[in-house]
């Protein structure tokens, strides 16, 4: 996971334990994909209503049963005492910047069934019933060591969630449950995990040129539907990488020019389908919304008019493509499985439920 490109994030059962698991992001790519490896990190969104502070990392351990030995030569199982206290903290994986969880809500939470419900059976009950949910907030951060730690395999790991009054679950110990990209350690409510996006999630490799597109429409502001062409896993258009000058406006003129920009006709609170031939097959993609405008060309007309353009004329699937004008990105999609990606329409300032467009694209990869 998530969404066709590399790399997967690969679960390992314990063959002894099989409701516990270690995970490898390994490198795979789709037919015609060539190999790109890239300065990879995780994007994690965590439940609104777990505690403020929660924190979310990986650590190192030594096979798939979860065993960890230490530079002293100490080896903890994860049945051990002091496996939890002494083992994990030890081999945490250190990112750029720490994943913790922000102000608490009590909304319950969009899971990965409540989509597959959606799209599979056209059942909008589940799904309307958390319009209003915030999810929580949403942290990028680079882990080269998960991913590019001078072997030829990353290493294998397991995920924890420390909670503030200091309770450690960690894959290796607890049930273990992983339903596209949510992981979940709660074995009461298997639809409430942490979403784990590995790399740049929002980009896919093509392997159809053809098939249907389905989306969802649960948010109230009018909006299009893109995908683009790319021309590496950076999201580079030509010379131009995500964040430069005239990079959006030139990422959605290439979208109309290859037909690649869907009007919905769709009312809110409704699925429906639309068809797309125009991929090519082994090459990368992204997807966007244009928040405000019917269509990708207004969208498109307002970037090339300053009197009127917002910053939010267009959000895509990968943050980088996002910038937030203060020298950051802003985050205007998860990824919930390989072929389901779930917008905010108002990143800035909205309700930051993330299922105001949701795009299932399966037929494409």
């Amino acid at each position: 996971m998530p969404n066709g490109i590399t790399p997967s994030f690969v679960s390992y059962l314990n063959p002894e334990t099989e409701s516990s698991s270690v995970f490898q992001a390994r490198f795979s790519f789709g037919d015609g994909v060539n190999f790109q490896k890239l300065p990879y990190g995780f994007k994690v969104s965590m439940p609104a209503d777990w505690p403020e502070g929660t924190q979310v990392f990986a650590f190192k351990v030594n096979d798939l049963s979860g065993a960890i030995t230490l530079d002293s030569g100490t080896t903890y199982l994860p049945t051990d005492a002091d496996y939890l206290t002494i083992a994990v903290p030890a081999q945490r994986i250190e990112s750029q910047t720490e994943f913790i969880s922000g102000p608490s809500n009590s909304e319950p939470g969009l899971g990965i069934n409540a989509l597959t419900e959606l799209f599979l059976n056209n059942d909008l009950s589940n799904y309307l019933t958390s319009e209003g949910v915030y999810y929580g907030d949403l942290s990028y951060s680079l882990m080269p060591d998960a991913f590019d730690d001078g072997t030829v395999l990353p290493p294998l790991m397991g995920i924890a969630i420390q909670f503030p009054d200091g309770v450690l679950m960690t894959t290796t110990v607890d049930i273990a449950s992983i339903q596209g990209n949510e992981l979940n350690l709660d074995p009461s409510s298997f639809d409430r995990g942490v979403i784990l996006d590995v790399g740049y999630g929002g980009i896919f490799a093509a392997q159809s040129s053809y098939g249907d597109i389905e989306i969802a429409k649960l948010g109230a502001m009018i909006s299009a539907v893109g995908f683009v062409r790319l021309d590496d896993l950076f999201g580079r258009i030509g010379d131009l990488l995500p964040g430069d000058e005239n990079y959006i406006q030139t990422a959605l003129a290439r979208s109309i020019e290859e037909n690649l920009d869907l009007t919905l006709d769709q009312s809110f609170g409704s699925t429906a389908q639309y068809y797309l031939d125009s991929f090519i097959a082994g090459t990368y993609y992204a997807s966007f919304i244009t928040p405000g405008y019917q269509t990708v060309d207004q969208a498109l007309q307002a970037m090339q008019n300053p009197s009127s353009t917002s910053a939010s004329t267009a959000l895509f699937s990968f943050d980088a493509a996002n910038p937030s004008g203060q020298g950051g990105n802003i985050s205007a999609a998860i990824p919930f499985a390989k072929d389901i990606i779930a917008f905010e329409d108002r990143p800035i300032g909205g309700d930051l439920d993330f299922n105001d467009v949701v795009i299932y694209y399966g037929a494409f990869i």
